[in-house]
């Protein structure tokens, strides 16, 4: 993902993760402005926008409906699948998984030729699976 980012791509990307491991989601606004007065290319915009964006959401969907999820899945999988999945698990990071579903959100959006609903199905997809294999 780095390597197919301009640098100040990077630097916005870089910000909205401290951003998140900060547990300051709402900072996230001010970089959305400094991303839409940048002189980046207009998809490369909309990609790290969508990226920003979805993190920031996708922070805020995880911390509301984790337990909802974990619930879920405890009453739809065998004990022995979902005890692999370690979902009760205190110690595992949830922030890779808001991170997974920016990272595709941006790769999908820019992969697609900025096509919004690719993007979105793309974070989707990530995210959900990197919460199954947290």
């Amino acid at each position: 993902m780095r390597q197919e980012m301009i640098e100040k791509e990077r630097i916005l990307v870089d910000k909205g993760i401290y951003c998140i491991e900060r547990e300051q989601p709402q900072m996230i606004e001010n970089l959305l402005v400094e991303a839409a007065n940048s002189e980046l290319p207009d998809d490369h915009k909309e990609a790290v926008m969508n990226f920003l964006a979805t993190l920031q959401a996708s922070e805020i969907y995880w911390e509301e409906n984790n337990e909802d999820w974990r619930e879920f899945l405890r009453e739809n999988l065998s004990a022995e699948d979902y005890d692999i999945f370690k979902l009760d698990d205190p110690n595992v990071p949830y922030a890779h998984i808001v991170f997974a579903d920016a990272y595709y959100m941006w790769w999908g959006t820019l992969g697609s030729g900025c096509n919004f609903g690719i993007g979105i199905c793309c974070g989707a997809v990530g995210s959900f699976c990197a919460y199954l294999n947290s």
